[in-house]
């Protein structure tokens, strides 16, 4: 019966996801919120903050299925996250600027000139988002882990938006990042190491990797841009699979990877 009802509930996601993404996307075409891409065509962007929309519908019925009352603080913090950085990342998009040079560079021209860029908002908002989120759902009982997973959070958040540089790329990123998660809890499953995915992944990111797949087509073909709407919440998303899923110091080496990832990019572009 348990197998049935999760079949139902990617069955609606699925149908969920593929009415919001097409009312999204014809909604911005008409509304002229396109973008020119490096081919020099406009096409509409900031596609992917359909993700957040589909976030609205899954995270109020998603306790229904759970069946446990915690699990509602776990929709909250999806829904919190998808949507923050959808909001955030949408600020960048509406701007119509691709501003460049880092948070390092960003941070500099800030002290130098008193201008904050929407990259530096997106970062400082950003961490205030997760560090929040967090803190409300744990308190203080294990601050030094939470500092580790804000950390993991906003940095997934803005790995995927450093990866969205060509169609597909970002979308390419969080399945390989997120499926490459899910094998992995699956092996650990088989050998003993550990009982089951939890049920709030599997219900609550899973769904994400379905709308990705779903959208990923229009990226692909040159059709929509994901945005940093669309790119800033999958990371995000991504980053609370991560802090879900992996053990202490699990998530201590994927926080040193993600620094690393992004002071390589401060050096270089992703180009």
């Amino acid at each position: 019966m348990k197998v049935l009802w999760i079949l139902v509930w990617y069955a609606g996601c699925a149908l969920a996801g593929r009415m919001v993404i097409g009312i999204v996307y014809n909604a911005l075409l008409r509304g002229g919120h396109v973008r020119r891409n490096y081919l020099g065509k406009d096409i509409p962007t900031s596609v992917g903050i359909a993700f957040v929309l589909c976030a609205f519908i899954m995270a109020p019925l998603s306790p229904l299925l759970l069946g446990r009352a915690h699990h509602v603080s776990d929709a909250f913090t999806v829904l919190a996250l998808a949507a923050g950085f959808g909001v955030l990342g949408l600020i960048d998009d509406l701007t119509r600027t691709r501003e460049k040079g880092g948070i390092l560079g960003h941070t500099k021209q800030f002290l130098k000139t008193g201008h904050m860029s929407t990259a530096l908002i997106k970062a400082g908002f950003g961490l205030l988002l997760c560090a929040g989120v967090l803190f409300l759902l744990r308190g203080a009982d294990i601050w030094p882990m939470t500092i580790v997973d804000t950390l993991i959070l906003a940095l997934s958040a803005n790995a995927l938006n450093l990866l969205d540089v060509r169609p597909g790329r970002a979308v390419k990123g969080f399945l390989v990042a997120v499926t490459g998660l899910f094998l992995i809890s699956t092996v650990l499953i088989i050998l003993g190491n550990r009982a089951t995915t939890a049920e709030h992944t599997l219900l609550l990111i899973g769904p994400f990797v379905l709308w990705a797949l779903m959208y990923m087509p229009l990226d692909l073909k040159r059709r929509a841009m994901l945005g940093d709407a669309g790119s800033n919440a999958l990371g995000a998303v991504m980053g609370l699979a991560l802090v879900w899923e992996l053990s202490h110091p699990s998530r201590l080496a994927a926080m040193g990877l993600l620094v690393l990832f992004h002071a390589v990019c401060e050096l270089t572009s992703l180009t």
